[in-house]
């Protein structure tokens, strides 16, 4: 995770960045052993890994005004949606 802005205080942006860090630390030390086909996930508020398999063909329905997906959106992430005009205008 990559901090962007001006560093605000309060409990809310430590915990994120904490979490992040967790995320962050079990990803490489799943790389480090050699495990792949697995991904680090959040479930019931605890971070976990999970097998790429057991969630194959799975899809999960993700409201069009969600707060997650209006933020990626608003910092241009490209969510396989959409006609990528910008793009093309760059090109």
């Amino acid at each position: 995770m990559i901090r962007i802005g001006i560093p605000t205080s309060g409990a809310f942006p430590r915990r994120m960045t904490a979490r992040a860090s967790q995320f962050g630390a079990l990803t490489a030390q799943l790389a480090h052993q050699g495990r792949s086909g697995r991904m680090v996930a959040l479930r019931n508020g605890q971070i976990t890994v999970i097998d790429l398999v057991d969630i194959q063909g799975k899809a999960r329905q993700v409201a069009l005004d969600d707060h997650g997906l209006r933020t990626a959106r608003s910092l241009g992430i490209c969510l396989g949606d959409r006609y990528d005009t910008q793009r093309e205008l760059e090109e």
